[in-house]
């Protein structure tokens, strides 16, 4: 099965029995039926609309996918090759590990450090965004993105974060919502030139103690290119999965489209927001600032080429995927002392409605492998 555009927009009921396959029966105990129609993000309201501009809400299947599926998905004994993710037949999943955030003492640490934000120094990183370089007194570093008038994309820097967390993909930087006095910012950043210190004070959006809120972001130290980039920086997704000198990343990758795709981040490959660890195996994924927003058709089709170019699942990941709900994706982006939402209420429903499209997606790859275990990470 592939992901493919669609062809007529079918809606999530009629899309799951075209392929063969009721959503309901490929994710136990996730709720009573398949689809119950489409939402618009950041509408409290159930709309007829898709989840990106001319598109249906979710992926359909390929002709061919869906006449594998059909035959395939039907199997009387399944192999742990095929039941990739899922819980034994009298047993619920596995859901306990999604009950509180994963915590360890150097992301504790790092929390309550970001969150201090005690700097000593400030560099200007990005006139768009107006994110800012902030250096502390022992000499840890963290980008600070501020929310700005009529734009709080930082707030999704966050979200990605302890989203991540939650599925257990620990190579997102560190963040949290932080507070901090825009005087403190426009005294370092006036001895760097008056236009940027007006531009920072003019567009920024203040509550109602004059402070600005933004994401505190944990600087990454140790980071390298992934060394397939061409002349722009951009990477292809297809040649990292092909290429053997990219194997070790395998996995890493893989992780990294499946959590793309199910919170909508669109632009991994684009250029700068993929690197590799100098010092440990595993890659770095930073800004995220694009993620969960609808998406244009150009945007939607980018992450169903990565999604179509997996070679292998985490069956760890895919497990915790199956364990998603909407309340606890609301109970991890509560977590907070910014007084604003993280996520609107139609971001959480759009990303339970991409959950559904990679289980159906997952579990009809691993039918088509008749058995084996080759498509399960090592």
């Amino acid at each position: 099965m592939n992901v493919t555009r669609p062809a007529n927009k079918l809606p999530v009921r009629a899309w799951a029995r075209s392929a063969g396959i009721c959503l309901l029966s490929l994710i136990a105990g996730m709720g009573a039926g398949c689809g119950k129609g489409k939402v618009m993000p950041g509408d409290d309201a159930p709309v007829e609309s898709p989840l990106h501009e001319g598109r249906s809400p979710v992926a359909t299947l390929s002709q061919k996918g869906a006449a594998e599926s059909k035959g395939q998905m039907v199997a009387k004994k399944r192999s742990p090759a095929q039941t990739l993710g899922k819980a034994s037949s009298d047993a619920a999943p596995d859901t306990e590990a999604l009950n509180e955030m994963p915590r360890t003492k150097e992301r504790e640490r790092w929390e309550e450090r970001l969150s201090g934000a005690g700097f000593r120094q400030v560099k200007p990183l990005s006139s768009r965004s107006l994110s800012l370089r902030l250096i502390f007194p022992g000499g840890e570093s963290a980008i600070f993105k501020p929310l700005l008038q009529g734009d709080s994309s930082g707030r999704l820097e966050v979200a990605y974060y302890r989203l991540a967390t939650l599925l257990g993909v620990e190579t997102v930087p560190v963040s949290v919502m932080t507070a901090v006095y825009p005087d403190r910012i426009d005294r370092a950043l006036a001895a760097q030139g008056d236009e940027v210190s007006k531009q920072f004070l003019e567009s920024v959006a203040l509550d109602e103690k004059g402070r600005v809120w933004g994401a505190m972001i944990q600087w990454l130290e140790g980071l390298a290119p992934i060394g397939a980039e061409d002349a722009r920086g951009r990477l292809d997704v297809v040649r990292l999965f092909s290429d053997e000198r990219y194997r070790p990343l395998q996995r890493y990758l893989s992780d990294t489209v499946l959590l793309d795709y199910l919170l909508g981040n669109w632009d991994r490959f684009s250029g700068g927001n993929l690197y590799r660890f100098s010092n440990r195996p595993g890659l770095a994924l930073i800004d995220h600032n694009e993620a969960f927003y609808r998406l244009n058709e150009r945007q939607q089709q980018m992450l169903e080429d990565s999604l179509n170019a997996v070679p292998c699942v985490s069956a760890e990941l895919a497990q915790k995927m199956r364990g998603l709900t909407a309340e606890k994706l609301k109970s991890a982006v509560e977590q907070t002392k910014w007084p604003g939402e993280l996520l609107r209420p139609g971001e959480i429903r759009n990303i339970l409605i991409r959950k559904d499209t990679l289980l159906a997606f997952i579990d009809s790859r691993v039918a088509e492998s008749n058995g084996s275990d080759s498509w399960a990470c090592r």
